[in-house]
């Protein structure tokens, strides 16, 4: 009496699939590498600026606030050194607080209490960088 072979495979059949795998993966993994690592450069980016801010902003006990400038991605720091927000050209949009900015700045508040303000940053790249206040943190994501 002779078996059917049903689902089963032979090592050579599964080998090649294998390979076939790996070939697809050489060329995937370095794209979703790079991607992962703008978004943690762009995240450690303002987590390092509004971390330093808190720290102005316990010393004086008042707000300290970070000036953005749409159109670029320079932002300029209380001690009113420019720096520019990794892996972005321009923003395009900002809204502080739940509210769209007018004119070219936008300007970001960190508290002395250890909170920032709430704020969604629209880049040139279809990215959407946006802060959780009450964790001092910053997420981007992808937008369409």
């Amino acid at each position: 009496m002779k078996r059917g072979r049903g689902f089963a495979f032979t090592l050579i059949e599964l080998l090649i699939v294998l390979a076939i795998l790996g070939i697809a993966m050489s060329f995937a993994a370095p794209k979703l590498g790079e991607r992962a690592a703008k978004g943690d450069i762009q995240s450690a980016f303002f987590k390092e600026l509004l971390e330093e801010h808190l720290q102005y902003a316990r010393e004086e006990g008042v707000p300290i606030t970070i000036i953005g400038f749409k159109g670029t991605a320079n932002m300029e720091k209380y001690s009113g050194e420019r720096v520019s927000i990794p892996n972005v050209k321009s923003i395009l949009s900002a809204r502080i607080n739940e509210e769209n900015t007018i004119g070219l700045e936008y300007h970001i508040n960190v508290y002395p209490d250890g909170i920032c303000d709430y704020f969604e940053l629209e880049t040139d790249r279809k990215v959407l960088i946006t802060s959780k206040p009450l964790l001092m943190t910053v997420f981007r994501r992808e937008t369409e």
